[in-house]
């Protein structure tokens, strides 16, 4: 039987999946280290943790903008 994908491949694709794992884990570990020990609600630390995640996503559209600026 023959692979789909290359050895490089492979490798990439699970470099992706780890990383994608590891920063799970981290939001699962900060989410109960701020609602179980700080004493955080659950709706505060998810509001905090949205806006974050929207500050990357703006962040990154902005670099992508001053790297390439004749792509948009």
């Amino acid at each position: 039987m023959e692979r789909e994908l290359t050895t490089k491949e492979l490798i990439g694709d699970s470099a992706g999946s780890i990383a994608l794992s590891i920063m799970t884990a981290l939001l699962g570990l900060m989410t109960f280290y701020y609602t179980d020990i700080v004493g955080v609600s659950a709706g505060v630390v998810g509001t905090a943790l949205l806006f974050t995640k929207l500050l990357d996503a703006g962040a990154d559209i902005g670099m992508g903008g001053t790297s390439r600026p004749n792509s948009f």
